[in-house]
């Protein structure tokens, strides 16, 4: 076995420096996506109604999950050492390990965290992915399924167990988020990393991401606040619309059904 090419396989990120992913790179992982989603959709019943096949497909799940991102952080803690910088401490790593705790034993407070911060914050790296990333390497590989299990794990559970937020909910996820923010801003400020791309004085922690034009010195940490206001009010007038249409829904069965109990009975 050839070592040196195990070493870059696990920690290389590409060939060169000015190394540019091609197009089968940059949109298979939207394709795969496409294809559990539909796969999800035209199976859900098949699914839903055989419990022994549904607790199958999150045990596959989560030991894919787990065992990719196992081997890629001990394989990188082994070859280059454990670092400040390759901690998995990024939100959509917490995110991943809370997906492997959801598919394991469907905890609720799991799917709420990944619905809000998993779907969106997969779909935004997709789409600002690091485009230097080769297939050749692992961390492409890495970052695909990460990433897409983050996305469709929140569906699944919506599809197949008819899971939903509640406002409440809601509003304990934003607080978690702020907690974790914080600490994240503290570690990013003392450590000069860039976990959450939280920084109270710059914008380095987003330096290279879409956040990055959000502005510098203290207006970055203000704007990043607000962007992340508008994200969650977004989702609780969405949550509020949802709730409004379902109580008219059953308002509206309950007048049929009381219009049918009387044209039967008079």
């Amino acid at each position: 076995m050839n070592w040196v090419k195990v070493r870059n396989f696990i920690v290389n990120i590409s060939d060169n420096d000015n190394y540019i992913m091609n197009t089968y790179e940059r949109y298979a992982p939207f394709i795969i996506l496409f294809l559990l989603f539909s796969i999800i959709l035209i199976l859900k019943d098949f699914i839903r109604y055989n419990s022994k096949l549904e607790k199958n497909i999150r045990l596959v799940f989560s030991f894919i999950t787990g065992i990719t991102i196992s081997f890629y952080y001990i394989g990188n803690w082994l070859i280059l050492g454990i670092d400040i910088n390759n901690l998995p401490f990024h939100l959509c790593y917490i995110c991943t390990i809370l997906s492997i705790i959801l598919a394991l034993n469907k905890n609720k407070k799991a799917f709420n965290f990944l619905l809000v911060c998993g779907v969106i914050g997969g779909l935004s790296s997709f789409i600002s992915i690091d485009l230097s990333l080769s297939s050749s390497y692992f961390k492409y590989y890495k970052f695909t399924l990460s990433h897409i299990a983050i996305i469709i794990l929140p569906i699944y559970f919506i599809v197949i167990h008819n899971y939903k937020l509640k406002i409440k909910e809601l509003l304990e996820v934003f607080i978690q988020v702020e907690i974790l923010s914080i600490v994240a801003g503290i570690f990013n400020s003392y450590f000069k990393t860039n976990y959450f791309f939280v920084s109270f004085t710059d914008n380095f922690a987003a330096r290279g991401s879409i956040l990055e034009g959000l502005g510098n010195g203290y207006k970055y940490f203000i704007n990043l606040q607000i962007v992340g206001i508008i994200y969650f009010f977004t989702i609780f007038i969405m949550l509020k619309i949802l709730e409004f249409r379902k109580a008219k829904l059953n308002n509206y069965n309950i007048f049929i059904g009381k219009n049918d109990y009387l044209k039967k009975h008079i």
